[in-house]
């Protein structure tokens, strides 16, 4: 163990530890409202660009911009809510304790991710001379770290047909949820 894994253990509990406060469901469907938002825009934001062009008056570029931001925008918020919606609903059935462990083990995840992608980008730019290569060698938690992002982008295709599958299923999941909430507690 060296400083580079204290560094890198560092920035892992406090992913944990946000992951913990907020739970899985939040912290997973903050994920998922930021790629759902993304993806959502690229095939939407065509639709909202036609109805902006009703009320502004301004370059096609700019439309698109200005449509898939607020597309954007509204995806994201939108899948928070429903994440904190069922979040509280998860509470109420006394089953937080889990969400929060999961949360904890999901934060380490993200936070595993986020660090691989940064050291694939320094990587990319050659600034990895920042740490000799002994160390990094020697740094259990780099060299696991840095793997990630490698894999994922080494098996691009596979990864993106799994989460843009695994997208739609959530999508499936919350419509059927809120259509049961709707008749459950609304109706």
């Amino acid at each position: 163990m060296n400083y580079l894994d204290v560094i890198i253990g560092l920035i892992l509990l406090l992913f944990a530890y946000k992951g913990l406060k907020k739970g899985l469901i939040v912290e997973a469907f903050s994920l998922a409202a930021f790629l759902i938002g993304i993806y959502g825009a690229m095939y939407l934001s065509d639709i909202t660009a036609k109805g902006l062009a009703k009320i502004i008056d301004a370059p096609q570029e700019i439309m698109t911009i200005i449509a898939f931001i607020i597309t954007f925008i509204i995806l994201a918020i939108l899948v928070t809510f429903i994440g904190k919606l069922i979040s509280k609903i998860v509470e109420a059935l006394f089953l937080g304790f889990i969400d929060k462990i999961g949360g904890f083990v999901f934060g380490i995840v993200k936070g595993a991710l986020l660090i691989s992608i940064l050291i694939l980008v320094l990587n990319f730019f050659g600034l990895t001379d920042i740490v000799d290569n002994k160390t990094k060698k020697n740094s259990f938690l780099y060299r696991n770290t840095e793997s990630i992002a490698y894999y994922l982008y080494h098996n691009y295709d596979v990864v993106n047909k799994t989460i843009e599958k695994n997208i739609k299923k959530g999508i499936d999941t919350i419509e059927d949820l809120a259509e049961e909430i709707n008749d459950q507690y609304i109706k």
